[in-house]
């Protein structure tokens, strides 16, 4: 991996990774690799949210590329709206947290309000 990935220190990034599988697979990137650069970024502020249907182990393939931050959704046309619907509220609230600068509680991205 070339190159630095830097920010302003008080910048907050936002990543979101949509997959409806594995069948993507770079011959240049391991998973290793990937990993390393996530982790590296989340210390800088990046935060990173992974998206996937529901036949995949979203949290075994988020655990893998160290992602706190998760949801699986059904992979038809009410699941997807559904998913959108509930990943722009995550992003509202998250939008807020920043503006706020309130401290952001990993594992709580998707959470809904009780």
């Amino acid at each position: 991996m070339s190159g630095q990935y830097s920010i302003c220190p008080d910048d907050k990034v936002l990543v979101t990774i949509i997959t409806d599988g594995y069948e993507n697979s770079s011959s240049e990137w391991t998973l290793s690799m990937i990993r390393n650069m996530i982790e590296k970024l989340k210390q800088q502020n990046w935060t990173f949210t992974l998206i996937g249907t529901d036949n995949l182990d979203v949290e075994e393939m988020a655990h893998d590329f160290a992602i706190t931050e998760h949801l699986a959704f059904h992979q038809d046309e009410a699941g997807t709206r559904a998913m959108w619907e509930k990943e722009r509220r995550s992003r509202c609230r998250y939008n807020r947290i920043v503006e706020e600068e309130a401290p952001i509680t990993a594992g709580d991205f998707f959470k809904e309000d009780e």
